[in-house]
C-alpha cells in the first residue's frame, strides 16, 4: 500500500494523540522522539522553521519525524542537544518503506539529514535512490550500563566508597537528592557548573542562555521525566547530575560538579550513590549521552550505542555542493577525532595515576 506523507507546522491534540499511542508501545521511544521535544528543541540556525513530517498507511501513523526546514534542507530538530534522533517509527518498517518515504521527502528537499540514528535503522537508510546520493558517518557514540551491574572494578567501588566517608567527614555532612528538576534547581546546577574545570575548558553550557532556556522548556513540557540527583557538603550543592528518565531508563542530560573537590572524584561519588535510589524506582538502564569522559568509561565500560548520520542529497546542482561540503566537514570531523582520541588517551593514563597515588 501506498504510504502518505503529511507535514504539519503544529501539533494539534488530535495528532499528539496518535503520536503517544505509538510512542507508548514502541521499544525504540525515548525523551528525543515524544511530542515534547517539538517543544522543548532549539533552532539551529535563524530563519528556520520547525515541522512535523508524519507517514501513515491505510489510515495508520507509522512514523513521526520532527524537522528543522530552512532553504530547501531538511535536518532533524534539536541540534546541538538532539541525542536520539527525533524520529519515532513503526518497528516493522522494512527497508522498501523508508526508501519510499525518504523519496516521498525528496520531492520537497533537495537534502535530508537524519543524525544520531541507531546503526540499524542505517543500515536500512543506506541506499542510493534515483533521486538522490547517499552518504552514512558515524557521528557519536553513547555509553550505558545496566543499573544493577555498572563495570566499576572492585578498586573503583572501594574508593567510591571510601571518598564518601571521607567527603562526609571532612566537608560533611554529605546529602544525596534523587528529586524531580525544577526551576530553582536551575540555578544551583548553573552555579555548580561556574565552580567546575568547565568553563576554563570552553564548555559552561550555562554561560549561554539559551542552554538555560532549553531545560526551562524541558521541565515545562516533559513534566515528570525530569530529575536530578544533587549533592550537598554542609548544605552547600558541589554536584549534580540531570536526566530524563523514561520507562526504566535514564538518559544523562547534565553534569558538573565543584573543582575544589576534584580529589575525591565527586561525579564517580554521585553517580555510585544514586544507583541504590534507582533501583528503588526500578531504573534498570542508565544512559549518558552523546560523548565519552573518565566517569562514563568507570561505570559503562566499552558498552556504547554507535549512532550515525545519514545524509541524502537530491542529483542536482544544489544537492552536489552539499555533498561536497558535507564530505569537506566530516574530513575535518574525523581528525579532530584522532587528535582528541590521542589526548583524552594521555590525560586518562594520568588521571589513572593520581587515582592510584591518593
Amino acid at each position: 500500500m501506498v504510504i502518505r506523507i503529511d507535514i504539519y507546522k503544529e501539533i494539534d491534540p488530535d495528532l499528539r494523540d496518535r503520536w503517544l499511542t505509538l510512542w507508548e508501545r514502541n521499544s525504540d521511544a525515548h525523551p528525543f522522539n515524544h511530542p515534547a521535544w517539538f517543544k522543548v528543541a532549539p533552532m539551529a540556525h535563524k530563519g528556520s522553521c520547525k515541522r512535523v513530517i508524519v507517514a501513515s498507511r491505510e489510515g495508520r501513523c507509522i512514523m513521526f519525524l520532527m524537522a528543522s526546514v530552512r532553504s530547501k534542507k531538511m535536518t532533524l530538530l534539536g541540534s546541538p542537544y538532539l541525542d536520539k534522533a527525533s524520529i519515532l517509527a513503526d518497528q516493522a518498517l522494512s527497508g522498501e518503506d523508508w526508501q519510499e518515504i525518504v523519496e516521498s521527502l525528496l520531492d520537497k528537499y533537495h537534502q535530508i539529514s537524519i543524525q544520531e540514528i541507531s546503526r540499524r535503522l542505517a543500515t536500512d537508510l543506506g541506499f542510493d535512490t534515483g533521486k538522490a546520493r547517499s552518504m552514512t558517518r558515524a557521528s557519536s557514540l553513547s555509553p550505558f550500563f545496566e543499573v544493577e551491574r555498572p563495570c566499576l572494578s572492585g578498586k573503583r567501588r572501594h574508593e567510591a566508597r571510601r571518598y564518601t566517608r571521607k567527603l562526609d567527614k571532612d566537608h560533611g555532612p554529605m546529602k544525596i537528592d534523587f528529586t524531580p528538576l525544577n526551576h530553582r534547581l536551575l540555578e544551583d546546577m548553573a552555579d555548580i557548573e561556574g565552580r567546575s574545570t568547565k568553563p576554563d575548558k570552553g564548555r559552561a553550557e550555562f554561560e549561554n542562555r539559551s542552554y538555560f532556556d532549553f531545560l526551562t522548556r524541558a521541565i515545562d513540557e516533559y513534566g515528570d521525566m525530569c530529575w536530578i540527583g544533587i549533592m550537598s557538603l554542609d548544605g552547600n550543592p558541589v554536584a549534580h547530575y540531570a536526566g530524563m528518565v523514561y520507562g526504566r531508563k535514564i538518559i544523562g542530560l547534565h553534569m558538573a560538579f565543584d573543582m575544589k573537590f576534584s580529589r575525591y572524584s565527586p561525579g564517580t561519588v554521585l553517580i555510585f550513590n544514586l544507583l541504590p535510589m534507582l533501583k528503588q524506582r526500578d531504573i534498570e538502564l542508565f544512559e549518558f549521552g552523546r560523548g565519552q569522559s573518565v566517569v562514563k568509561t568507570r561505570f559503562a565500560g566499552d558498552q556504547v550505542e554507535p549512532q550515525d548520520t545519514v545524509y541524502f542529497f537530491k542529483k542536482s546542482l544544489l544537492g552536489t555542493l552539499g555533498l561536497i561540503k558535507a564530505r569537506l566537514v566530516w574530513a575535518c570531523i574525523s581528525l579532530g577525532r584522532r587528535i582528541r582520541a590521542r589526548d583524552m588517551s594521555r590525560v586518562n593514563r594520568i588521571l589513572d595515576r593520581l587515582a592510584i597515588k591518593r
